[in-house]
């Protein structure tokens, strides 16, 4: 829905439609920083204007949005065990609160960190030592788990351990660059 959405928007803004790869490649990256990287004009200015028409054209390919179930079962795994969570994400919070509408397992985390809750988002630490403020968890204690580039470097300028796993959008060999502390290619 996300690599759709964009390429719908990029195109609809700029005349070019991006490669499928290449819009995937951006995911984890707040939308603020995409309008520049896609070259949108008064890209700043026009930010809440430009996130709006996103999330407008996100809602049409809604229903090409499945959560995945190995990753969601996990993540109950964790909750019920009684272990702090939290989604850090790129999504703004307008972003997160249509996917959260949409996904009742999101209303079990802890806290959520978006990209409009910090002044630097991912890669910056920021986003995730707000999260384990929040759950009064210690970095060096806590465990990222992500698909992207963005979200290992997230973990590691924090302090935090980098896990990644290859089956969601990031590509494998770049998230093994990175060297986390670990990697899973599968969910099992």
């Amino acid at each position: 829905a996300i690599v759709l959405g964009l390429r719908d928007l990029v195109h609809e803004v700029t005349g070019e439609r991006p490669t499928e790869e290449y819009a995937r490649s951006l995911i984890g990256t707040p939308l603020r920083e995409q309008f520049r990287i896609y070259g949108f004009p008064d890209a700043d200015a026009r930010n809440a204007e430009y996130t709006a028409r996103a999330i407008e054209i996100f809602e049409i390919h809604k229903d090409s949005e499945r959560p995945f179930a190995p990753a969601v079962d996990g993540f109950l795994d964790l909750v019920r065990a009684g272990v702090p969570t939290a989604f850090v994400t790129s999504k703004s919070r307008p972003e997160y609160d249509g996917f959260a509408a949409r996904h009742d397992f999101s209303s079990r985390v802890r806290t959520v960190v978006t990209a409009s809750d910090v002044l630097f988002p991912k890669p910056h630490a920021m986003p995730v030592e707000l999260a384990c403020r929040r759950l009064d968890v210690r970095p060096e204690r806590a465990v990222l788990v992500g698909d992207s580039v963005h979200d290992l470097r997230s973990a590691r300028s924090a302090g935090a351990y980098a896990v990644a796993v290859g089956y969601g959008s990031g590509e494998p060999g770049a998230l093994r660059a990175e060297r986390p502390d670990l990697y899973f290619p599968t969910p099992q």
